[in-house]
């Protein structure tokens, strides 16, 4: 796993071009995302997985299909208690924007589970479940950014 300092885009890019070339034939061009863009454009079976990281943050490559966008993100993965009485649960993500966006789900059945998310600051959001959660209720909460 590659270690990037935090907010090396460009270094973080060219790590990241050289392991995707590893999942390539050789021969194949590769210097830059667009072509890596080009390559796989319309292949839904393109690997989105953790390629590094870029701080303490693990980035993965992400392909969409429909925008056409090759983008890295961040992701921060943050844990969900229940109490029978707490509704707000801030996390932390420390990724410098609130330009987030944030995926619950339940720790046991893996179903998508539906909450208020506030974005409070640059660096952290609540979540808020109405009704409280059960003791020992645990969901999950991924936090993803562009990078």
């Amino acid at each position: 796993m590659a270690y990037f300092p935090e907010d090396n885009y460009l270094f973080a890019e060219a790590v990241l071009l050289d392991r995707l070339k590893e999942l390539f034939p050789s021969g194949v061009h590769m210097d830059s995302l667009g072509d890596v863009r080009e390559l796989i454009q319309g292949n839904a079976l393109f690997p989105c997985a953790c390629v590094g990281y870029l701080g303490d943050k693990p980035i993965a490559l992400e392909w969409s299909l429909d925008t056409g966008k090759l983008t890295l993100i961040k992701q921060h993965v943050g844990s969900i208690v229940g109490d029978n009485s707490t509704k707000d649960f801030p996390i932390t993500h420390g990724f410098n924007t609130r330009a987030v966006t944030v995926d619950l789900h339940d720790a046991a059945t893996y179903k998508t589970v539906y909450a208020d998310v506030a974005r409070t600051s640059d660096n952290a959001v609540t979540v808020t479940l109405d009704p409280a959660p059960q003791a020992g209720e645990d969901y999950v909460a991924i936090i993803r950014a562009e990078v």
